[in-house]
C-alpha cells in the first residue's frame, strides 16, 4: 500500500516576518562565549553550530559549540540553546592566536581547523591542520610546515567533501580542499578512517586505495613464519623494497611513514632454503596532502569555499577573495569527479570583509534546490545574501532580508539544522572591536525573486517543494506525482543521502496534466535500500527538491 510522505522544503521558502509577529527574522541567540574577530569561524556537524574563537588578549584560540535545544520550530523561541565547552579542557586548543584561519566539519564525525602560529608576530609561520573526533574527544595534530608542503597566508580556507565512493575498494574516508591564500594553490588532504575496511582477511585489499601512511598489513596462512615484502617494483627487483621482513603472526605494522605512491606486497612462507610467495597484490597511498591543478586566479583575503553536489556534480565552489580595484569577484567550481576547474559568472558585487559561502549539504547530507548562499561582507548598510544555483539572485530589497548588522572581519552566514540558518557578524570593520553577536533566521521567511532564464522570459519561483509535486513511497519504490499547468520538459534525478546520483528519469516533453514517475526494481536498476532520498524534479519553468523516506 502507499502511503503519501512530507515533502522536506530545503531553504529560502515564501513567508513573511509580519505574519509571525515578528518585528524582523533575524533572532538574537545567547552571546558567543569569546568576541568574534579576526580569524573567527562558525560551522555546523553533528547537530551542533561549532564556533572558533582566536583571542589575541590572552594569546588562546578556543573552540566550542551551540546546541539548539529541541522546540525550535516555535516560531516566537525559534533557536534557544546554549554554548558549550568540549570536555576535559579541549576547549583551550591551543595556547596562542591563530591566523589565516579555516574551518569545517567532517558530517557527524569530526570538525577539522587550519590556522597559523603567529604568536612569534611573523606572517607565515607554523601551519597546522587539527581534527577533533567528537565520538573520541580527541584532537589530532597534522604539521603542514614539518611535511613542507605549503604556508598558510591570506585567504586561506578549507572545506570537507565527501568521497562518494568510500569502501574496500578506496579507504579514503573523505577529503579537506584547502586554499592556502595568496597564492593559486590548491590541495586536497586525505582523511584516514578510524577503522580499516579488511577484505577476506586482507588489508591492503588488492587495488585498494588507502589514506594510512603506516598501515597494518594483514594477510591469512597457517604458517608459522612468513616474510613480507612491500615494493614499488611489481617484479620486487633488488633493491626496490621498502619492507623486507620476517614475521611469526599475519600481521605486521610498520613503523615508519611509507611515501604516497603505488606498492605492491606479497607474502612468502619458508620452503627448505627458499620462500614460496603468495601472489602479489597492490595498493595506492593517498596520505596528507597532495597539490591539484591551480586555481585561475590568485586568491585574496576573504576567499571563502564550500562543498555541494547539486546537479548530480559533487564540487568545491570557491570565492577567489576581493580586492579594492574590481566590483565583482572570480567565481569558480572544483569538479571533483573530473577533477578540474570550471569557471562561473563573476559574482554580482565584490566581496567585501566579512564574506562566506554555505550550502545546506553538510546538513542534510544532499544538496538543497540551489547549489550555494553567500554573504559578501560589507562596510556599510543594506547588505544582504546571495544564492547561486545556474546563476546569481539575490532576495528581494527589504529590511526583512538585510543582515541584522554590518559584516566585518570575523563574520560567518551558515546553514543549520533545516530549517536555520545563523550569522556571527563580527567586528563591525577593520580594525574595529570584536563582537558577541549570534543570530539564527528561519530562512522559509525569505524568498527568491522571479529571474530571468537563460532565454531571457520570465522564469517561474524556484523553490524546495512544490504544491504540484508530491512524493509516494513504499517498499523499495519512490514516485513522483506532478502537475503540469502548461507544456514542458520534465526530468527527474533521484540522489541518496549522501548525494550520490542514484538514477535519473528524463520524461521529456509533456502535455498540461498529471503525470507520474518512478524508481523501482523495473525502472532505474535495483532495489532502493531503507534511508533517505532527495528527488530533483525539473519542471522547466519550476523545480522542486522533494524528500522520501524508505523504511
Amino acid at each position: 500500500m502507499l502511503k503519501k510522505l512530507t515533502v522536506t522544503c530545503g531553504l529560502l521558502l515564501a513567508a513573511s516576518a509580519a505574519m509571525a509577529g515578528l518585528p524582523w527574522p533575524w533572532m538574537p541567540l545567547d552571546s558567543t562565549p569569546f568576541p568574534v574577530g579576526q580569524g573567527a569561524h562558525i560551522t555546523y556537524g553533528s547537530d551542533r553550530i561549532w564556533g572558533m574563537f582566536p583571542v589575541e588578549a590572552d594569546s588562546h584560540t578556543y573552540v566550542y559549540y551551540y546546541s539548539p535545544l529541541p522546540g525550535r520550530g516555535d516560531t516566537n523561541n525559534p533557536n534557544v540553546g546554549d554554548w558549550e565547552s568540549l570536555p576535559r579542557g579541549n576547549s583551550r586548543w591551543f595556547g596562542y592566536n591563530l591566523a589565516h584561519t579555516g574551518m569545517t566539519y567532517q558530517w557527524d564525525k569530526s570538525l577539522f581547523i587550519i590556522g597559523a602560529d603567529t604568536g612569534d608576530g611573523e606572517d607565515t609561520a607554523d601551519g597546522y591542520l587539527d581534527r577533533y573526533v567528537l565520538a573520541r574527544d580527541t584532537w589530532l595534530f597534522y604539521d603542514i610546515d614539518e611535511e613542507e608542503e605549503f604556508i598558510l597566508d591570506e585567504g586561506a580556507c578549507i572545506a570537507y567533501a565527501p568521497n562518494l565512493g568510500y569502501g574496500s575498494a578506496n579507504q579514503v574516508e573523505g577529503y579537506i580542499f584547502c586554499l592556502p591564500g595568496d597564492s593559486r594553490e590548491f590541495w586536497r588532504y586525505s582523511i584516514n578512517p578510524d577503522t580499516d575496511i579488511v577484505a577476506s582477511g586482507i588489508f591492503p585489499p588488492s587495488g585498494s586505495t588507502i589514506s594510512d601512511a603506516t598501515p597494518l598489513f594483514r594477510w591469512t596462512g597457517g604458517s608459522v613464519l612468513y616474510r613480507l615484502q612491500v615494493s614499488t617494483d611489481p617484479s620486487f627487483g633488488l633493491g626496490s623494497c621498502v619492507i623486507d621482513t620476517v614475521v611469526s603472526a599475519t600481521e605486521y605494522q610498520i613503523s615508519g611513514e611509507l611515501d604516497n605512491a603505488q606498492y605492491y606486497w606479497r607474502t612468502g612462507t619458508p620452503n627448505g632454503l627458499n620462500w614460496t610467495w603468495a601472489s602479489a597484490l597492490s595498493f595506492t597511498l593517498e596520505y596528507g596532502f597532495v597539490e591539484l591543478d591551480r586555481i585561475d586566479k590568485k586568491v585574496a583575503k576573504g576567499a571563502a569555499m564550500a562543498y555541494t553536489a547539486f546537479g548530480g556534480v559533487p564540487s568545491i565552489y570557491v570565492l577567489a577573495g576581493f580586492r579594492t580595484d574590481v566590483d565583482r569577484t572570480f567565481f569558480c567550481r572544483w569538479n571533483i569527479n573530473n577533477e578540474d576547474w570550471d569557471d562561473l559568472p563573476y559574482t554580482p558585487r565584490a566581496q567585501a570583509v566579512g564574506t562566506s559561502l554555505t550550502s545546506r549539504d553538510p546538513v542534510t547530507g544532499s544538496p538543497g534546490w540551489f547549489a550555494v548562499a553567500a554573504a559578501f561582507g560589507q562596510t556599510g548598510s543594506g547588505c544582504h545574501p546571495y544564492g547561486y544555483d545556474d546563476e546569481w539572485w539575490e532576495y528581494p530589497d527589504s529590511a526583512f532580508e538585510d543582515f541584522p548588522r554590518t559584516l566585518g572581519p570575523g563574520a560567518t552566514f551558515v546553514m543549520g539544522p533545516d530549517p536555520w540558518c545563523y550569522l556571527t557578524p563580527g567586528a563591525p570593520y577593520v580594525g574595529g572591536d570584536p563582537t558577541k553577536y549570534f543570530y539564527a533566521i528561519d530562512p522559509e521567511r525569505m524568498k527568491r525573486k522571479k529571474h530571468k532564464d537563460r532565454g531571457g522570459s520570465q522564469a517561474g519561483d524556484v523553490h524546495a517543494g512544490s504544491r504540484r509535486a508530491q512524493v509516494i513511497a513504499s517498499d523499495h519504490r519512490i514516485e513522483v506525482e506532478y502537475q503540469l499547468p502548461a507544456t514542458a520538459f520534465v526530468r527527474a534525478a533521484l540522489h541518496d543521502a549522501v548525494g550520490r546520483q542514484v538514477g535519473v528519469l528524463d520524461a521529456g516533453r509533456q502535455q498540461p496534466g498529471t503525470h507520474r514517475m518512478s524508481w523501482n526494481q523495473d525502472r532505474g536498476g535495483g532495489k532502493l535500500a531503507s534511508g533517505a532520498y532527495f528527488v530533483l524534479l525539473d519542471m522547466g519553468t519550476e523545480k522542486a527538491t522533494l524528500k522520501a523516506v524508505i523504511r
